[in-house]
C-alpha cells in the first residue's frame, strides 16, 4: 500500500507530508485506507484532497492558526498570530498549537518565522468567510483579519534612522498590500508616500515603485495624498 500511494501521488512531497499529518492525527487509518479513499480522485486532484483531509482532521484552534497564517502576505512569528486572533480569542496561545503543526508538516517554519506551503495556504484561506471592506478588526471574516494583520504590520515597523534597504521597510510593503486588499487605499498611499521619494526612490527602486502606484491609482479621496502619489509616481 505504501508503494501504491506513492505511485498514486506521483511521489509529490506535499503530497506525502499530508499522508504523514492524516496519518499521524488518526492511529485508526492505514495507508490503505488513504489509498482506497482517493483512488477514484484523478491524479492532479489527489494533493488537494489530501491536503483538505489533513486540514480537516484539525481541531478548531489549529484551522484558526492555520487561517490567521494564510492572511499573513509573509512569513510571521507566533506572536503576529496571537495578534491577530485575540480579538476572537483572548486566550489565543498560537505557540504550542504551531508546534503541532509543525511536528505534522502542516506549516513551515524558518527563521523564527512560520508560513503555509502555497497549497495549505489556498485551502485553509478559501475556509475564511470573505467578509466586506470596513468589517470590524475583531470579525472573524477576511476582510477583518486582513485589516488587523496591516494593523500588526504598522507596530512593527523597525525605526526611521535604521532604514539602509528594502528589507528595512518589509513590514511597511506588507502593510500596504493589505490596506489594498481591504480597499483602503487612503491609509495605503501614506504608508507609500512615506517610504517612497526619500528612500525607495533613493534606492533605485523605480520599477517597483510604479507598480505599487499603480495598485492605488485612481482610488484615492485625499486629495493632498491624491497630489503625493501622482508626483511621486511621475517622478518614478
Amino acid at each position: 500500500p505504501d508503494l501504491e500511494l506513492c505511485q498514486h501521488t506521483r511521489g509529490f512531497p506535499r503530497a506525502l507530508e499530508a499522508v504523514k499529518a492524516i496519518l499521524d492525527g488518526d492511529e485508526t487509518l492505514a495507508p490503505r485506507d488513504l489509498l482506497d479513499r482517493t483512488r477514484q480522485v484523478p491524479e492532479d486532484e489527489v494533493v488537494k484532497v489530501l491536503v483538505g483531509d489533513a486540514y480537516d482532521r484539525l481541531d478548531g484552534p489549529a484551522q484558526r492558526v492555520m487561517q490567521a497564517l494564510s492572511v499573513f502576505p509573509e512569513p510571521v512569528s507566533a506572536t503576529g498570530i496571537d495578534f491577530l486572533l485575540r480579538p476572537v480569542d483572548p486566550i489565543t496561545d498560537a505557540a504550542p498549537i504551531l508546534g503541532r503543526l509543525l511536528r505534522r508538516q502542516l506549516v513551515r517554519f524558518q527563521d523564527a518565522r512560520y508560513y503555509l506551503h502555497p497549497l495549505d495556504r489556498e485551502y485553509a484561506r478559501a475556509r475564511i468567510l470573505v467578509g466586506l471592506p470596513g468589517d470590524s478588526r475583531a470579525a472573524f471574516t477576511l476582510a477583518g483579519l486582513q485589516a488587523r494583520a496591516a494593523d500588526y504590520y504598522a507596530q512593527i515597523r523597525k525605526p526611521r534612522r535604521s532604514w539602509r534597504s528594502l528589507e528595512d521597510v518589509r513590514p511597511q510593503l506588507a502593510e500596504f498590500g493589505l490596506r489594498c486588499d481591504t480597499d483602503d487605499y487612503d491609509t495605503a498611499a501614506a504608508v507609500l508616500i512615506d517610504i517612497d521619494p526619500l528612500h525607495l526612490q533613493l534606492w533605485g527602486h523605480y520599477r517597483t515603485l510604479v507598480e505599487l502606484h499603480e495598485r492605488i491609482y485612481g482610488r484615492i479621496a485625499n486629495p493632498v495624498l491624491n497630489a503625493g502619489h501622482l508626483v511621486n509616481l511621475g517622478l518614478c
